[in-house]
Formats: C-alpha cells, sequence, structure tokens
C-alpha cells in the first residue's frame, strides 16, 4: 500500500482541508481509496476507485480522473459537492530526499511502515467544495508527505502536522506505531521539525535518539532524549480532533525546546575517518575528489562499463574516468552549488538546473558526456552507500549549504493547469523567446516538428519541406478544401497547403510572437487571401466544419486529463467526410510522468506525453478511426541533431539575444531529446483519422512519401 497525503491550513481562518490517496495492489491490478476532509464542518468523503497509480520516486500519485497529485499541484474530483483544485507555489521540499523522516531507519521491522514527508510548507492557489461550501484556498500553507509499506499495518499507529506557530516558518510532523513480537511490544516514533533558517532537525532514530508522543484529544507531545539532553515538540488545542491525524487547525501553536537542543540535530560524531584511497586508474585523488571518491568508486564499479567520464571540481582536483575509455569527456562541478542542487533535488531536476545556471558544464561534446553520464546514472544506489555518501556531503560542508534559487528561466506557472490563461502562459514560456532565435535554429522552413528525410545526405530544408507535403497528400487536399491548423507555429503548414494545394487555411496559435511573424511569412508568401492566422484557443474555435484537419507537434500542451476533450473538440470541428492528422511526440513508458523534469520545467511547463496505446484508444473513444499510422522516431533524433548543429553555430548571438541561462536550455533540450529518440524512450507518430463510419472513399496510404 502507498499513501499520499495533502494538507491546506488557513491559520487565520481556523481551517483545514485535506486529500488523500491510498494506491493498493489486488490480483485485479492497483486499485485507491480517495479521501477529502475539512474541518470545521466534520466534512467527509471516502470512495473507492477501480484504477490507481503511484510514483514512487516523488510525490504523485493518481486515480482516473478522479485524483490527480504532485508536489506542484492537485486535483480531486469525489462529485459535484467534492472537489478540490489546487496550485502549490513557494514549496518547501523535504531537503534530504532520499531519506525519510525516520532518517536510515526506513523501515522498522513489523512496523512495516516507510513514512517520508514531501513538502514541508508552500502556499496554495484554488478552491475546494465540500458540501454546500465553497472554500478558497489562496494563500492557505500546505504540507504534503506519503507512506508505503508492506504486509499490513501495525497494532495501532498515529501521525500528526502542524503549522501556523507563532513563526511561520515552522513545520512539525510526525508518525509511529507499536511493534509486537510475541510478548515483546514498544513503541516507535519519528518526529521532524522545519525552523524558520532552514534547519531540519529529525528525531526519532530507535538507536541514537528514541522520541516518545503523549496524543490525547486535547493534543501531542512529542519528545526525544540524546546525549543526555532532552528536546521536544508540542501541540495544544482547545478543540476536539481525531488522534488519527492532524485534522484541526490551532489558535495557538508553539515549538517547546529545552536549551540543550544541539545534541538532538545530527551529530558528526560517529561520521568516522575520511582515507585517502587510490582511484581505479591508480592515482591518489586529492581535495574534493579524495572525498567523493569512496562513494563515486562504489558507483562505478556497479554500472556497465564503468565511468566514461571524468569528475572534475571547483578545486581542480579530479576523478579520472575508469580505465578502458578513449578521450574521455569531463563533467565539471563549477561550484558546489552543483552538488548541493543534486544532493537537494536528486533526479534530473538537480543536475538540470546545476547545467542551466551553468555550475555544471561538459567539457568534451555534450551528446557524448550527456550519453555517457545518462548509462552511469542507472548504477544503483545501495543501502551500504549511506554512510559514505553522508560523511562526504558532511566533510564538504554540502549540508549547512542552503539550496540555490533555481534559474531565472525556470518556468513558474500560476493558476489552475491548463485553464486558458495557464495554457497562454505555457506556450508564451516556450514560443515567444525570440523569432530570430527561432529562425537561426530551425532553419528557413521554420518548421518546428520533426522532419522527413529521405536519406543521408538529406537537408533539414529539404526534409521539413517534404514532411509538410506529405502530410498535405496524406490528407488528400485540394483547392475545394478547407483547413484548420490547431497549433500554426509560424505559419509554415498554411502556407505549404495555400500555395501547393490551393487550400484555404486557417492556423490557431496562442504564441503572440508566433503569429506576427506567420502573418508577415504569409504576405511574403503571397497566398494572404486564402490564409488567416489567429491568436485563439483550440477549445474556442466554433466556425467548423473543416474539410481537413491538421495538428503538428500542439497535442503534447494539451495535457493527460484534456486528451479527451482535445479530441472530442477535433471531431465536432471535422466534416463527416473529412479527415484529421495528429503529429505528435508520444513515450515509451506507462508508468506516471514525473512533473520535476528538465523538459516540465524549461521546455514544455504543463505538457504531458501520452503512450501510442493511450493515444490510439482515446481516438476511438472520440468517434475517429485510424485509418494510417506512421512513426517517424529516427527522423526525430535526426531533426533534433540538425537543430543542434544550428543552435551551436549562431551560440554567440543566442547568448546575446536571450541570455546565457536559455542558451544552455536549448543547447541541453536538442542533445537530450535526440537520445531519448535514439534510444527508444520517445517517438513521434504521424496518425490519419477519419469520422467512424465516415471519411472520404479513396485509398489514404501513399505508397512514395518520399517522392
Amino acid at each position: 500500500m502507498e499513501g499520499y497525503f495533502w494538507r491546506f491550513t488557513d491559520v487565520a481562518g481556523g481551517r483545514v482541508v485535506i486529500a488523500l490517496n491510498g494506491v493498493n495492489q489486488s490480483d485485479q491490478g492497483p486499485w485507491a481509496t480517495l479521501g477529502l476532509a475539512g474541518h470545521p464542518g466534520r466534512f467527509l468523503r471516502a470512495v473507492e476507485y477501480q484504477e490507481g497509480a503511484a510514483d514512487r520516486s516523488a510525490l504523485g500519485a493518481s486515480a482516473g480522473p478522479a485524483f490527480r497529485g504532485t508536489a506542484r499541484e492537485l486535483h480531486v474530483d469525489l462529485g459535484p459537492d467534492a472537489r478540490l483544485d489546487a496550485v502549490i507555489h513557494d514549496a518547501v521540499p523535504w531537503p534530504r530526499r532520499s531519506l525519510g523522516g525516520s532518517s536510515i531507519f526506513q523501515s522498522v521491522p513489523a512496523l512495516n511502515q516507510y513514512w517520508h514527508p514531501w513538502l514541508l510548507g508552500g502556499r496554495a492557489e484554488g478552491e475546494a467544495v465540500l458540501g454546500d461550501q465553497r472554500i478558497s484556498l489562496d494563500g492557505t500553507a500546505v504540507y504534503a508527505e506519503k507512506n508505503w509499506g508492506r504486509g499490513g499495518f501495525p497494532p495501532a499507529w498515529w501521525w500528526g502536522q502542524a503549522q501556523g506557530f507563532d513563526d511561520p516558518g515552522v513545520c512539525v510532523a510526525f508518525a509511529g506505531g507499536v511493534i509486537e513480537s510475541g510478548p515483546l511490544r514498544t513503541e516507535v516514533t519519528a518526529v521532524v521539525v522545519l525552523l524558520p533558517d532552514g534547519t531540519l532537525i529529525r528525531l526519532g532514530d530507535p538507536v541514537i535518539n528514541p522520541a516518545r508522543s503523549s496524543i490525547s484529544r486535547a493534543g501531542w507531545r512529542s519528545a526525544s532524549v540524546a546525549a543526555g539532553a532532552s528536546s521536544g515538540v508540542e501541540r495544544r488545542s482547545s478543540r476536539p480532533w481525531s488522534t488519527g491525524g492532524s485534522s484541526a487547525p490551532l489558535r495557538r501553536r508553539r515549538v517547546a525546546a529545552h536549551p540543550a537542543q544541539a545534541p538532538c540535530r545530527p551529530s558528526p560524531d560517529g561520521l568516522g575517518m575520511m582515507y585517502r584511497m587510490p582511484s581505479a586508474t591508480g592515482t591518489v585523488p586529492t581535495g574534493v575528489a579524495a572525498i567523493l571518491a569512496p562513494v563515486v568508486e562504489r558507483l562505478d564499479a556497479r554500472a556497465e562499463g564503468g565511468r566514461g567520464f571524468a569528475l572534475r571540481f571547483w578545486d581542480g582536483s579530479e576523478l579520472p574516468a575508469t580505465p578502458g575509455w578513449v578521450d574521455p569527456p569531463a563533467v565539471v562541478f563549477r561550484t558546489p552549488d552543483a552538488l548541493v542542487r543534486m544532493i537537494r533535488r536528486p533526479g534530473e531536476l538537480g543536475l538540470s538546473r546545476a547545467y542551466v545556471a551553468g555550475e555544471l558544464e561538459a567539457e568534451g561534446d555534450l551528446e557524448d558526456t550527456f550519453a555517457r553520464v545518462k548509462v552511469w546514472r542507472y548504477a544503483p544506489f545501495e543501502r551500504g552507500d549511506l554512510i559514505p555518501a553522508l560523511r562526504a556531503v558532511r566533510r564538504l560542508g554540502i549540508l549547512r549549504r542552503p539550496e540555490p534559487e533555481p534559474p531565472a528561466c525556470e518556468a513558474r506557472l500560476s493558476g489552475r493547469a491548463h485553464s486558458h490563461k495557464r495554457d497562454s502562459d505555457a506556450i508564451q514560456h516556450h514560443y515567444d523567446v525570440s523569432n530570430e532565435f527561432y529562425q537561426r535554429m530551425l532553419g528557413p522552413t521554420m518548421v518546428y516538428s520533426c522532419a522527413y528525410f529521405d536519406g543521408p545526405q538529406d537537408t533539414l530544408e529539404a526534409a521539413q519541406t517534404r514532411k509538410l507535403d506529405v502530410i498535405c497528400r496524406k490528407l488528400g487536399l485540394n483547392d475545394t478544401h478547407r483547413l484548420l491548423d490547431i497549433g500554426c507555429g509560424w505559419g509554415s503548414m498554411l502556407i505549404h497547403a495555400a500555395r501547393e494545394y490551393g487550400a484555404r487555411a486557417v492556423g490557431v496559435t496562442l504564441s503572440e510572437a508566433q503569429a506576427e511573424l506567420a502573418r508577415e511569412r504569409i504576405r511574403e508568401a503571397g497566398v494572404e487571401d486564402l490564409c488567416e492566422v489567429r491568436i485563439q484557443d483550440y477549445r474556442d474555435i466554433a466556425d467548423g466544419p473543416f474539410d481537413r484537419i491538421s495538428s503538428i507537434g500542439m497535442f503534447e500542451h494539451v495535457g493527460e486529463a484534456n486528451l479527451p476533450l482535445y479530441l472530442e473538440k477535433a471531431r465536432s470541428l471535422l466534416a463527416d467526410d473529412g479527415l484529421f492528422l495528429n503529429h505528435g511526440i508520444v513515450r515509451a513508458q506507462g508508468a506516471a510522468m514525473d512533473p520535476n523534469t528538465f523538459a516540465m520545467r524549461y521546455v514544455f511547463p504543463d505538457g504531458y506525453l501520452h503512450t501510442q496505446g493511450a493515444v490510439i484508444s482515446a481516438f476511438e473513444a472520440a468517434g475517429f478511426e485510424l485509418r494510417d499510422d506512421e512513426s517517424l522516431r529516427p527522423h526525430y533524433a535526426r531533426t533534433l541533431r540538425c537543430w543542434a548543429e544550428n543552435h551551436d553555430a549562431h551560440r554567440e548571438l543566442a547568448v546575446a539575444e536571450i541570455g546565457a541561462e536559455r542558451e544552455r536550455v536549448w543547447r541541453l533540450h536538442n542533445v537530450g531529446a535526440a537520445l531519448g529518440f535514439d534510444c527508444g524512450d520517445l517517438s513521434l507518430h504521424q496518425a490519419l483519422l477519419a469520422p467512424i463510419g465516415g471519411g472520404p472513399e479513396f485509398e489514404t496510404r501513399i505508397p512514395d512519401y518520399r517522392s
């Protein structure tokens, strides 16, 4: 079982709203228990849902359209009188993402529980409907956690959380349970306290500083005794509340800690000595490299082929690549902040932020370096690596360094996900960079989607023109047709369809910069009498029917929940004898997408990649028949490398125009995405659709696409 918990606290108003998702496994597959509760008012709605999904590596749980929660947003729909939609801003994440609330003792025998606070603060924007109450969540404090375990639950367990102390920067949470084994019975409790300066105190390691809790309807008190000194946290209330969780707000809360508190913080005692050891290359590392060598070399031994790149640090010290690699590139940590980011935000996000900020650099070919790092990162981090890792980061002072602010170009969207305004903001973040920048990178065709190559000597311009023509021919386009291009970009499809096939073409985009240049290009092509460009959301188009519809590289932006809406809208706009071509990126893995990836934070905010199987099912559900489906996966890898070459040829101009951070975003995006298409994590499909029982009578598969 995996349990996910979000709490929104209105301290001034004395109100709490809680959302829960428990994802369970059965012989028939995963299912979920969903809950929405509020106080005051004693509102509670709990339902069983016959599907569920959870992300072990992040705060992420879903259950069809009824529940979708991450560290950035939460959507709950348990009926018209039990709904919640919120976006989370200024999130205060758990600073040691690889360790749970019980530190190294993540799994206590017979307790079967791993408790992991995930957000220790944040500010919400949104609303909840609880019965006949409509509640604003704007400005409420946010807390979120996740739990999972095996073998059922202990005989008794408890948890709680509190915000709204005299200092608003304080957050306290605890969890515990009873362990029984034969005649033996004991309690285990873990407590975490986040202080205003960012210090995290974690109490409850069963051996080092065991904690005890006293819980009643009047409040709770948790205390720990370590090194002869007591430390505790107290919660008091004049209101009834359930000891099963912290479900009611307090008029006054305080942190009560005895003066001798320091011994209760993680102690440097017992971390041992750091010994200088020869590296795998036979050289003796020095400085920062020597401190990190015991950890890195453990991972090197598990990585397939070892480590094919050197690691160079801010003090000039280096860990060479493992033996056997020819001309290995180097990953350079320019400042300790790069390591801070990667430890505080393990996975793709910390690495991406460090690179975009210029704190992490690749010396050598970027794509080659990126590919080697990706292979090495698959080396599993095992429990035995924990103590050497803690020793290293403690000695380097990494845990005492605050996490740097994210780079300025990271997307910071607000409002309800996929609302008209937020979608417009997301599109402008991506596309309103600079028309001149895109012209240099994309080339004269200004087509920002996968090209259609005919051979190794084919140019990008020829391949993009061929792609536009293939789409027109798949659609059977002619001068009697009215064409709608959803997400028309800079107008390339409109111009080609009007100039080469005489079609009357309407294009919609949310980018003002794109629309301005598209209209200029249409005038220069002399087809302004056949083409119209609108700044319009696809959901607002009302002047159908259209004989033909194309959507080229747009449906990645519609979001997971809106895929049915997008396809239903396309079907409603398409004539019964019409055709619709959907050209878009899909992914290979069916697991929930991580919102903390480089692409989601910097390139395609709020984007979502579906699996092709899910897309085909959605086509059918929307009333479409799949006439033709073609994968262009290898073509997109080559397209991205062409864009990367164009970008690199004009890097200085790009830096001057869009700034160093954004220039690095695009450099990393082009090579990273190319590798994704190469290995099959990503693919590109052109699907030709007709209304079920409708569409044209002619054969739509064209045998000579490349001619």
